[in-house]
């Protein structure tokens, strides 16, 4: 039976469904489950690349990798939002824009963050400056 409305209260629906997650809610919640230990295990495997490569990654560049991670996951988050909405054209320019700040500041950080420090050739030793 579909829907029906309450004759006192126009906001509660009465429905025949069984209490509980529908099929859209149950994707969303395990999209969002997906994302969020897609983002889990990437922060892991940067923690095990650091500690494998001995860098000295201090806490600061931890917290700034952490909230790129977490702005990664709202660009992803937003631009599925749009098409949830369907308007795939505002999923495509807000996730263009959004999503290159993103994948700058990734490339930051790998950059400045994850990356060893050069050795010298000879040995390992810093170059001597006259």
């Amino acid at each position: 039976a579909p829907p029906q409305t309450s004759p006192t209260d126009p906001r509660v629906v009465e429905s025949d469904a069984p209490i509980g997650l529908s099929l859209s809610t149950w994707g969303s919640e395990m999209a969002d489950l997906l994302l969020g230990a897609m983002a889990a295990a990437t922060l892991f495997l940067l923690l095990q690349y650091s500690q494998r490569r001995r860098l000295g990654v201090v806490w600061w560049q931890w917290a700034l990798t952490v909230l790129n991670l977490a702005y990664a996951v709202f660009v992803v988050k937003v631009t599925l939002s749009f098409l949830e909405e369907g308007m795939p054209k505002g999923a495509i320019v807000m996730g263009s824009i959004l999503g290159f700040a993103a994948v700058v500041w990734a490339v930051l950080l790998l950059r400045f963050v994850f990356r060893a420090p050069r050795q010298a050739a000879a040995g390992g030793k810093e170059p001597e400056h006259a």
